[in-house]
């Protein structure tokens, strides 16, 4: 049988165009001002750190959805919104801490911990240099221990520092004296006595007295999951998933705000970025799907949630890109499940190495540390990714909007697009 022969020079040059012409649509959407545009608006101070005080994660919740209205996305439910509901443990009344009469600045000079309760009150300190077990209760009684640990310590000595914590031996509350910087977080859950966190630098050497004001109250808060679709061209019936936390630490007290703007306004920015991108070029192969979870901070609870309520069966997804940290990138970009997922890290990989994007594409085995991970847990191929370098701002006060370079920015941006017109 003879061989038909086709001319493909002509047919290839056509493909190549035509991936050319996507290429540079979806390159000239990536929208640097858009992105400075909405890593500003959600750390601002009317977003009240994207928190559980004066409900700023659902200010957050409503400007994504405002987002994709705007670019036309699909909601999956009849406002884009998921709730579901936890308790936290907010601090929304004025704070007030003073040791020997000098005035500390909370979130500079101290914080309380997540889990702290209400001290109200001039208390005498007992310094403690030792674990609990070293004193007695009547030593600590009515007074609030400053626990001192030793730098340099092994992790076994730690550990029995680390019983402070539980406060055993019954003392009004405890003072911990940090050596480096002060890292908050929240939770939902409160103890039967108050935690506080100062800087070593902040203290007198030797303290007699600490002058308190603080109030917890403990909530019953219902956040918000935002889920917007666009259609797939050629398989709307499966989807690749973008995700991004929407909240972040709030405010602890009336006045001191965490803004978060590399956790997570970056990886908000990004979501949406890519979301207004794909909805004007309007051309993905598969469905994409669009989330910005609630509750990560206080334990992946909003996309715990959504893998119990799916609103696309998670069979149904091809690859989920979980996106926190996005705002440097001087050393490149960090990708959890890389070790697992092998055959699409090399894709990731050799996309970034054809285009030279980035100096380096690490990886890493499975971790509890986003919201890619119940899904992973449920057998959907998922990666975590972050940037790496730059800003050391995490969790405090300093993670501002006007500090973070967006170093590597676009880049991450034409990878990240890259891989999913590549799957």
């Amino acid at each position: 049988m003879m061989k038909l022969i086709v001319s493909s020079f002509p047919f290839k040059q056509f493909m190549v165009g035509i991936a050319c012409v996507f290429y540079s649509t979806i390159c000239s959407a990536q929208d640097s001002l858009y992105a400075r545009s909405v890593i500003n608006t959600l750390t601002s101070n009317s977003y009240y750190g994207r928190g559980y005080v004066k409900q700023g994660d659902a200010k957050a919740a409503q400007f994504i959805a405002d987002e994709f209205k705007r670019w036309k996305l699909v909601p999956l439910t009849d406002n884009y919104f998921q709730p579901f509901s936890f308790p936290v443990n907010t601090f929304p009344s004025r704070m007030k801490v003073c040791v020997d009469d000098k005035a500390l600045i909370p979130g500079r000079d101290y914080i309380v911990h997540p889990s702290s309760a209400s001290a109200r009150g001039t208390y005498k300190i007992f310094i403690a240099d030792k674990p609990p077990a070293a004193y007695t209760t009547e030593q600590v009684q009515n007074k609030f221990v400053l626990v001192r640990k030793p730098d340099g310590i092994d992790a076994e000595e730690k550990t029995k520092y680390a019983a402070w914590n539980l406060n055993p031996l019954g003392a009004k509350g405890i003072l911990f004296a940090e050596s480096n910087k002060l890292t908050w977080s929240v939770s939902s859950t409160v103890f039967k006595h108050p935690d506080v966190y100062v800087l070593k630098a902040s203290l007198p050497e030797n303290p007699k007295k600490v002058k308190l004001n603080i109030s917890n109250k403990l909530i019953a808060h219902t956040a918000q999951n935002v889920i917007a679709e666009l259609k797939g061209k050629q398989v709307p019936d499966s989807f690749i998933v973008i995700t991004a936390h929407l909240d972040h630490l709030g405010m602890m007290g009336n006045k001191t705000i965490f803004p978060g703007a590399n956790d997570n306004a970056s990886g908000i920015s990004m979501l949406l970025n890519l979301a207004k991108a794909y909805a004007q070029n309007n051309s993905s192969k598969y469905s994409l799907l669009f989330i910005a979870f609630a509750g990560e901070e206080i334990g992946l609870l909003g996309s715990k949630y959504y893998t119990e309520h799916p609103l696309v069966p998670l069979e149904k997804i091809k690859f989920l890109l979980n996106l926190d940290l996005l705002g440097t990138g001087d050393d490149g970009l960090m990708v959890v499940n890389g070790e697992i997922h092998s055959q699409q890290f090399a894709l990731l990989d050799s996309l970034n190495n054809s285009k030279s994007y980035l100096t380096h594409i690490g990886k890493r085995g499975k971790a509890q540390n986003s919201d890619h991970y119940y899904f992973s847990e449920k057998g959907v191929p998922a990666f975590f990714l972050y940037t790496l370098g730059g800003i050391k701002a995490y969790h405090d006060v300093d993670d501002k909007a006007s500090t973070l370079p967006l170093t590597k920015y676009k880049e991450v941006f034409w990878l990240i697009s890259d891989f999913i017109n590549a799957l």
